[in-house]
């Protein structure tokens, strides 16, 4: 045959399709399971009373730093006092200025000042202490005026790939 065969049970109104013995052992289950549940709830505490009540357990503090050369929009706007406006602005002036070499910095972002600075501090990472750019690279002895730096010449597209793979985020 080339369907799947179904097996029908007939049902009938009041009647139960488990054989008596069927039945026992599943009540038997379901009451191991019943005491098993309520076992675990006293072990835990239940009997005393010391279950955790959500509304009443302390609160957990949860830090974290952000690198302002590293991190996106998205991210900034996640530190209190700054919002998406504000976080666009740090992104603008790293565009601009390159990355912050220090965190005193920030207060040249048009809307930060000493307060919101002081509030932002402790969820500020340590900068780098890396230079702000690369220095460039001294030409080739060999380079004539005619022969394109090598800036100018095309890199094919796998190697600027595997470039922006290896390279530093940010940068």
């Amino acid at each position: 045959m080339g369907g799947s065969a179904r097996i029908r049970i007939p049902v009938r109104s009041g009647v139960c399709p488990l054989r008596p013995g069927d039945q026992l052992a599943l009540a038997g289950l379901l009451l191991l399971a019943s005491l098993g549940a309520a076992g675990v709830w006293a072990v835990r505490g239940g009997l005393s009373g010391r279950l955790v009540d959500v509304d009443r357990a302390p609160p957990v503090e949860i830090r974290f730093q952000v690198d302002l050369n590293r991190a996106s929009p998205p991210e900034l706007a996640l530190l209190p006092g700054i919002g998406e406006t504000l976080a666009e602005r740090i992104m603008q002036y790293r565009l601009r200025h390159g990355p912050f070499r220090e965190l005193d910095e920030l207060q040249r972002v048009h809307g930060i000042g000493p307060r919101t600075l002081a509030q932002l501090m402790p969820y500020l990472a340590p900068l780098d202490p890396s230079p702000r750019e690369p220095a460039p690279a001294p030409a080739p002895a060999s380079a004539t005026a005619s022969d394109p730096s090598p800036s100018d010449r095309p890199v094919p597209a796998a190697a600027a790939a595997k470039h922006e793979e290896t390279s530093p985020r940010g940068l």
